[in-house]
């Protein structure tokens, strides 16, 4: 979903990006976790260090989701500039 490398809009940053799409395609598979729920589990992870991806359920079973965020000092979303030179969050967190 990377559609490229800030700054790097060039074949080089393409290339770039293809060797690390390529890199954690190759070590999810040797690396990820898969995660066998029970009634009463809870799973935590930062967005920030965790690459996650959901593999799907039975419909015929019930599935209750919950997300908390937690507000740190950093803020939310990553800041990028404006036409104008000022500060924007790209993306929020509710």
């Amino acid at each position: 979903m990377c559609e490229g490398i800030v700054g790097m809009e060039n074949a080089e940053g393409d290339a770039l990006l293809e060797e690390v799409t390529q890199t954690v395609n190759r070590l999810s598979q040797e690396l990820s976790y898969w995660h066998k729920w029970s009634p009463t589990d809870m799973l935590i992870w930062d967005n920030t260090r965790v690459l996650h991806a959901v593999s799907g359920h039975d419909p015929a079973l019930d599935r209750t989701m919950q997300r908390t965020t937690i507000k740190g000092d950093y803020g939310l979303g990553r800041f990028e500039n404006d036409a104008a030179g000022g500060k924007i969050l790209s993306e929020t967190t509710v």
